[in-house]
């Protein structure tokens, strides 16, 4: 009789034992799962960056001509005014030409750098919104929770004494398996939306 009451309190116990640890795992959240981009890596093979590389390349190259070709006429106005008297009616003219059209260059060249600075910002602004969505999207796929800056390494020998103490408490990521890193998924589902024209 005792052994048989023995018996069942401890199937209880043990019954009860399991139930609390099931309930346990049910309730317990989720590992998160972590992975690592190298947004510096990332970018050197992004054709979408490269494209907008080339865009401004070619904004500033036509700024640069619009502005020789106004170097070449002051030159021209220069050398106009040499060969005139000062003093006269037709030098105060050319001379008055002269200074309006070197204030306009100085104009022209103060525009063209705030134009191509704020071109700049706006283009690597979109692009580093798709490349969050990029990261988003790949990690979505891959069921990572979480996705980390990863740094580029760097060659501690080389960094000046004064800035070295800066340089490692910058690090974000001090290690990550090779496995975490998505970097080229990243890359390659961008440049590949970019060919198609989808995202």
């Amino acid at each position: 009789m005792k052994t048989t009451r023995a018996l069942l309190v401890l199937m209880i116990l043990l019954g009860a034992g399991y139930f609390v640890t099931a309930q346990d795992q049910r309730l317990a959240p989720r590992p998160t799962t972590t992975a690592v981009v190298n947004v510096s890596t990332l970018l050197d093979g992004l054709d979408e960056k490269l494209q907008i590389e080339a865009d401004l390349q070619a904004q500033l190259d036509a700024g640069n001509a619009d502005l020789k070709a106004r170097e070449e006429q002051i030159r021209q106005l220069q050398a106009d005014l040499k060969l005139m008297s000062p003093g006269t009616d037709a030098y105060e003219a050319k001379r008055e030409e002269f200074d309006y059209m070197v204030v306009e260059l100085q104009t022209a060249q103060a525009y063209q750098k705030q134009k191509i600075n704020r071109e700049y910002s706006r283009q690597f602004a979109r692009l580093y919104r798709n490349i969050l969505a990029a990261i988003e999207r790949v990690a979505t796929t891959n069921s990572f929770d979480l996705v980390l800056f990863k740094e580029q390494d760097v060659d501690l020998a080389n960094v000046p004494r004064e800035q070295l103490a800066g340089v490692i408490q910058s690090r974000k990521v001090l290690y990550s398996a090779g496995s975490l890193d998505i970097t080229d998924q990243v890359r390659t589902l961008m440049n590949n939306e970019l060919r198609t024209g989808g995202h």
